[in-house]
């Protein structure tokens, strides 16, 4: 309704209810030139409301789309609402709109996903309690977006300097504070927005701001080194490299890479030896298997000195799959405790709460336990001190090796003369041991004709775990057991759908029996401790495989519980008790 008042010349709401207005406008156009032209019209409103006796700022990309009246005044109303607000929020909503006008296709390939106020003032924040000097300090935004983490760095360097002159001010913002972006409508608004900041700096000099922000591919401009911070959101995403490319960051790389992953990379070489990377980036780098490589080159040049768990997703980076952190890394420091906290955003602003102090195993490229929420905080020590994995127990782990999309014209709804039962991953997680075949919503592909393919065919018992949990979810561990009598009754053997892990005894007599790996792993203390693990939407082999397990001789009291029959809490008790108590006396499974 507001849409409709506003362009027909009515006015609108005061405060933030027009950029509301202006959103719905630009979602609902369908056409991104006229987006951007809204935008630019809307920054230009801003600048002139602010300062009339000076231009804006030239764009850095002309916009030549033309407004109808209406769109053109409800732009001229975004920008006067944004003059009356602080020059953060104005850079947040602005970064807001900026984002809507982009093409979905360029904001997944860009990876643009802006950063709200409050967690920008913490990335300056956070570097500010790591050491930055901001009297003398070089500040880098490599992929600046519209400006948000370059502002409180921004109003930090101005109050470390209160006594200059305010040309000499100038001169030592230009030299010692820069963005980068690819965007440019982005860069451009960047830099509108340090403008309007340095304003009363700008006039009492009577000369115009410096260019802090450039249109610029940071992974690939030459940039001298020695930069004291380099800080910043930068975009998430796999990307395809040239062999150029892949061959300049192979130090970083194992298989597919991430943009925030040669951001990484890049900022360890921009640094001076002691400085500091503050970035917002997704935490599967410190599980996933792509990773690897890039674990190792941190530890090794540049650690964490701390990280801090975003907690909720949603409002935050909407869209975005990954779970966020704000890590703090330093580069030629020696690798020692970390702090963690859980951060959380809400309506009064960010609450930090400590988890504790952690340290990083021995194995840098192997993944990384650490608690990420206060409820895990008790877990620290003990994930530390649990020395085992699933190979110390004698399971192998890997992934359903039928891939159904390749063998589709192999499925069916019902057996024939060569066809075995097909588990997918909603089969597990329900029914008596987990585990419930076929399932209502593949009963139609149930069946897997196995003819030619036998090798593929799972013919002992087995857990099977989901490969695909969110971490808003009650369990990330969703498991079921696959049965001697299952595989007896269709004739010895199961096709596995490759959306399911398989755990395997890797021997006839394993140090753990199945069953007891099956009501461990169906326990909220694993779920718990793979959520210190486990950092995206994926449950992969290779975290089930790093997963920190008690000493196998520990199981025995857990076995010899389940043989007496006893009860679901006696049960959960006694595997918090294996991850908490690791000096318990230990005895051989019999």
């Amino acid at each position: 309704m507001l849409l409709s008042s506003c362009l027909s010349g009515s006015p609108v709401t005061a405060g933030t209810a027009v950029f509301d207005v202006g959103l719905a406008f630009i979602r609902g156009t369908g056409q991104p030139d006229e987006a951007a032209a809204f935008v630019a019209q809307g920054v230009a409103m801003f600048w002139q409301a602010l300062c009339p006796d000076k231009e804006v700022r030239r764009p850095f990309r002309a916009t030549r789309f033309a407004l109808s009246a209406p769109a053109a005044d409800l732009a001229a109303q975004v920008g006067r609402a944004a003059a009356l607000l602080p020059i953060e929020t104005a850079c947040d909503l602005f970064g807001r709109l900026h984002t809507a006008a982009l093409l979905a296709a360029l904001r997944r390939q860009q990876g643009a996903f802006y950063t709200p106020p409050a967690l920008a003032e913490f990335i300056a924040q956070r570097a500010t309690e790591a050491g930055t000097d901001w009297h003398r300090a070089r500040v880098l935004d490599p992929a600046c977006g519209a400006g948000a983490t370059l502002l409180p760095a921004l109003r930090r360097l101005l109050a470390a300097q209160p006594d200059l002159a305010s040309d000499v001010v100038l001169d030592e913002v230009a030299a010692r504070l820069h963005g980068m972006d690819l965007d440019s409508g982005a860069a451009w608004l960047a830099q509108i927005l340090i403008d309007a900041f340095l304003l009363p700096w700008s006039l009492r000099a009577g000369r115009a701001t410096p260019q802090i922000v450039t249109v610029a591919d940071s992974l690939h401009t030459g940039l001298a080194p020695g930069w004291d911070l380099v800080l910043g959101n930068p975009p998430y995403g796999a990307v395809t490299l040239s062999a150029a490319d892949r061959a300049r960051f192979q130090r970083s790389l194992k298989g597919r890479a991430n943009l925030y992953g040669l951001f990484l990379d890049r900022a360890v070489d921009l640094l001076r030896p002691g400085g500091l990377i503050v970035f917002l980036t997704p935490t599967t780098c410190l599980s996933g298997d792509y990773s690897n490589a890039l674990r190792c080159l941190m530890k090794r040049a540049a650690p964490p000195v701390s990280l801090d768990f975003l907690v909720a997703r949603k409002g935050v980076y909407d869209g975005a799959q990954q779970e966020t952190m704000l890590g703090v890394w330093q580069r030629g420091a020696q690798s020692g405790p970390i702090e963690l906290t859980e951060i959380r955003l809400e309506d009064t602003g960010l609450e930090v709460h400590s988890i504790g102090a952690a340290t990083l195993p021995a194995d840098a490229g192997a993944p990384w336990p650490l608690p990420r929420r206060m409820a895990q905080a008790h877990l620290a020590a003990a994930l530390a001190h649990a020395s085992h994995r699933m190979s110390d127990w004698g399971y192998r782990v890997r992934t359903g090796p039928t891939e159904a999309h390749r063998v589709k014209d192999r499925l069916a709804a019902s057996p024939g003369n060569s066809c075995v039962p097909l588990p997918w991953a909603e089969a597990v997680g329900t029914g008596q041991a987990g585990f419930a075949w076929p399932g209502a919503r593949r009963a139609g592909m149930a069946w897997f004709d196995a003819k030619g393919h036998e090798a593929m065919l799972v013919q002992e018992p087995a857990l099977l775990v989901q490969r695909t949990t969110a971490p808003e979810q009650a369990r990330r561990l969703v498991t079921g057991h696959l049965t001697n009598e299952f595989l007896a009754a269709y004739g010895g053997a199961v096709a596995v759908e490759n959306h399911l892990n398989l755990i395997e005894p890797a021997y006839t007599t394993p140090a753990v029996p199945l069953n007891v790996v099956t009501t461990f792993f169906a326990s909220a203390a694993a779920d718990a401790a793979f959520r210190c693990l486990g950092s995206s939407l994926a449950v992969s082999a290779t975290e089930l495989r790093a997963l920190p397990l008690p000493h196998a001789d520990r199981m025995v009291t857990l076995a010899r519980l389940l043989q007496e029959g006893a009860g679901p809490h006696e049960i959960e008790s006694e595997c918090e008790r294996l991850y908490l108590q690791p000096g318990r006396l230990q005895c051989p499974l019999g």
